[in-house]
């Protein structure tokens, strides 16, 4: 049902949204790629809830081929769907063929040192559009979910080791709060996003969950 499960949305998830909806209900300086964008029933990506937002939800997309990010606010009641991030299993096929082994050690890496690996950025648009957003310049951008028992001392080294262009991406902990996780390993302190809030953490801190 419309917006009934809103309150479970978290940044990176991914909605669809009611492609009759009013145009005077899109708050954006960008109506027209917005319309046209909902129209086409691609998903959009919900970003980081600026306070007292009410009964809005703030969310963006990007256009192809220029990568033209576009941000927008609508009415919660608009949505009509909505999923998680892509898994990296499932994003595999949309991928460059050269990229392909070194998901496959990401997602072995993952495994084993237990997080689960999710996609967003320019290869989850690739993937539910059939658009080209994908080149040599690329980043793949990995959602890392972990838990209290995820063993970061196999798990960041691992990730460092794949070979593959830009591997990029976050580390979200149980808590919801996320880092960059590059960071985690060469930072005192790092740079911690939730779903409303930026804030400055010791590293020790943020990877026993004391945020």
């Amino acid at each position: 049902m419309r917006g009934e499960h809103v309150i479970e949305l978290h940044r990176h998830d991914l909605v669809w949204l009611d492609p009759g909806m009013d145009s005077d209900s899109i708050a954006t300086p960008n109506l027209v790629e917005a319309l046209y964008w909902i129209r086409l029933q691609h998903p959009l990506v919900v970003t980081r809830q600026p306070a007292m937002k009410g009964d809005s939800i703030a969310l963006g997309f990007t256009l192809s081929p220029k990568r033209t990010r576009i941000s927008l606010s609508v009415p919660k009641a608009s949505i009509i769907h909505r999923m998680r991030p892509l898994l990296l299993a499932d994003a595999i096929e949309h991928a460059p063929i050269s990229w392909h082994e070194g998901m496959k050690k990401i997602l072995d890496v993952c495994e084993s040192a237990g997080a689960a690996a999710r996609v967003y950025g320019s290869l989850s648009f690739q993937a539910f559009t059939n658009q080209d957003y994908l080149d040599e310049e690329s980043d793949l951008d990995l959602l890392l979910e972990c838990n209290e028992h995820t063993r970061f001392d196999d798990l960041l080294p691992a990730l460092k080791s794949i070979s593959l262009p830009k591997l990029d991406g976050e580390i979200k902990m149980p808590n919801g709060w996320a880092v960059a996780w590059r960071e985690l390993s060469i930072t005192a302190s790092v740079l911690a996003k939730s779903d409303s809030e930026v804030r400055l953490f010791p590293a020790r801190e943020f990877l026993a969950g004391k945020c």
